[in-house]
């Protein structure tokens, strides 16, 4: 998916009040608790594959901290806190490698969404815990994506021209 499924049909059902949509949202986030991490499924589409092939660029768990807030359930919070330590552990791998020069890490070389989602699912378990080591995850991830050598002068990340030429045209 390229999407928290969790999270979209939770915001589904708050919108629309549709039971369809809540019980999607519930299996998801039995999903999401008893199965995503442990990959369990496929194992050319499982977290695991995405994890060790493709660096967490799927990573999911904000809908598991809305499913939190709206249930109150702790499983829900406790397996976001899990993404996030594996998020925390990647980076923590990362700062200080020579790509493209030493001390610089690129924070979208291909593109936006794998450090985004990783900082997107941090900074909500940040606002859901209040906990030190999550906001200072959170920070450390804002501040790699303000040094990056992605960023651009102008205000805005550019993900290259392959991103647009392979699809539309150079």
């Amino acid at each position: 998916t390229e999407g928290d499924d969790l999270w979209t049909y939770l915001m589904m059902y708050l919108r629309t009040g549709q039971q369809g949509y809540l019980d999607r949202a519930r299996a998801w986030a039995r999903y999401f608790i008893n199965d995503y991490r442990q990959c369990v499924g496929s194992s050319g589409t499982d977290y695991c594959y995405d994890r060790d092939a493709f660096d967490m660029d799927h990573i999911y768990g904000w809908g598991l901290v809305a499913w939190y807030e709206y249930t109150g359930d702790t499983s829900t919070l406790t397996a976001a806190e899990n993404l996030a330590g594996d998020v925390e552990n990647y980076w923590s791998h990362r700062v200080n490698n020579a790509y493209p020069t030493p001390g610089q890490f690129r924070m979208a070389p291909y593109g936006l969404r794998q450090a985004g989602r990783q900082l997107l699912l941090v900074t909500r378990v940040a606002e859901a815990t209040g906990k030190v080591r999550w906001i200072a995850l959170r920070d450390k991830l804002i501040d790699l994506w303000m040094q990056s050598p992605d960023w651009d002068s102008r205000g805005m990340y550019f993900g290259g021209a392959g991103l647009t030429d392979d699809v539309i045209a150079p």
